[in-house]
């Protein structure tokens, strides 16, 4: 059985799809077509997962082996899952289904939920997550790229006895994060946290010059935003020297989100992290890093003393090491657990 699309044989509409020998002008005719199939694949894992089921109970020495058949049965039924959607879905027709599909399995792996925070998990990470881990009395935070303020609220509210630090190097983001906070316990730092002591350049869009976007590549307003970019110089410091000078032993949560500039943040946090001076570490990872050229990879060369998981709306997703799960640049809220802590 083959499938053409119109385009093939000359026609104009190519939204239709015929199959060799007949012709499917509604898509509700290929789909019951499709699920007819799908439901011969499934009775085949049965009948092979009952053969296997009494093969095993009648002669009990695969009791002892178990977990291997088991691993190699997963392996071949899903191998066969594949081979059938393949077959029928890896065809243009099927484009939007697919991408929806391709969507719906990112969200239920922690990218892309974007919309609030709730949805983005960190709700659940400042509310919920982190009090159960941070015992210490007064904690200290670092909300680095605090924008103006929100972020910083949610900490606030969660731990009303702890130190917390917002840095925003934005002299407009900066002056609205000092008005939406009244807390006496934010320490506001209007400075930027790198690999090097200096002053940068620091991009954000020409329309606003005051948005959530700001960055120091240049590109991310350009490419990733699509606006003109107007620039300004801010002051960087590492983070092992601001720790020194402020006289900071330990930091207990440490907030990064600087629009691809997360990485940069952390080399200069090359004492602290040596030293296990540094609890949980919680960054944004995005298509922002394909402009500063960052790999999550990069990320684990880096925190060699943490396991990372990626932030779900209600939980935590381990993250493995298949590089077709994990570098993906789109958003996603990546927490970094040292490998001290136990989960549960």
């Amino acid at each position: 059985m083959r499938l053409y699309t119109k385009s093939a044989i000359g026609a104009r509409d190519f939204n239709e799809v015929y199959v060799e020998g007949s012709n499917f002008d509604d898509e509700y005719t290929l789909y019951l077509m499709i699920l007819q199939f799908t439901g011969i694949a499934l009775q085949i894992e049965y009948y092979f997962v009952t053969i296997f089921f009494f093969f095993q109970k009648k002669y009990r020495i695969f009791i002892k082996i178990l977990p291997i058949h088991n691993k190699i049965l997963d392996a071949i039924m899903m191998e066969l899952l594949y081979t059938i959607y393949r077959f029928f879905f890896a065809r243009p027709f099927f484009r939007r289904f697919n991408y929806a599909m391709f969507r719906f399995g990112l969200s239920g792996m922690g990218v892309m939920n974007y919309r609030n925070e709730r949805i983005s998990g960190e709700f659940f990470l400042i509310n919920t997550f982190l009090p159960k881990y941070i015992r210490t009395v007064h904690p200290v935070l670092f909300d680095v790229g605090a924008n103006i303020g929100n972020f910083s609220k949610m900490l606030v509210q969660s731990f009303p006895d702890a130190s917390i630090y917002s840095f925003e190097p934005h002299s407009q983001n900066f002056k609205h994060l000092k008005e939406n906070i009244s807390s006496k316990n934010v320490r506001f730092q209007n400075i930027a946290l790198g690999e090097s002591n200096g002053i940068l350049s620091l991009y954000d869009i020409g329309t606003t010059d005051g948005s959530s976007h700001a960055s120091i590549y240049k590109e991310v307003i350009s490419e990733i935003h699509k606006q003109s970019a107007v620039s300004c110089e801010v002051s960087i410091v590492t983070l092992d020297d601001f720790a020194e000078k402020e006289g900071i032993e330990f930091i207990d949560y440490l907030k990064i989100d600087t629009e691809g500039n997360e990485l940069s943040v952390l080399k200069g946090a090359t004492a602290l992290l040596k030293n296990e001076k540094i609890g949980f570490i919680h960054f944004e990872f995005n298509e922002m890093n394909v402009i500063s050229r960052v790999f999550l990879r990069d990320f684990r060369t880096i925190l060699t003393n943490y396991n990372l998981y990626r932030l779900l709306p209600n939980g935590l997703l381990i993250l493995g090491d298949d590089i077709s799960q994990t570098e993906l640049f789109a958003f996603q809220n990546i927490l970094a657990i040292p490998k001290t802590i136990t989960i549960q």
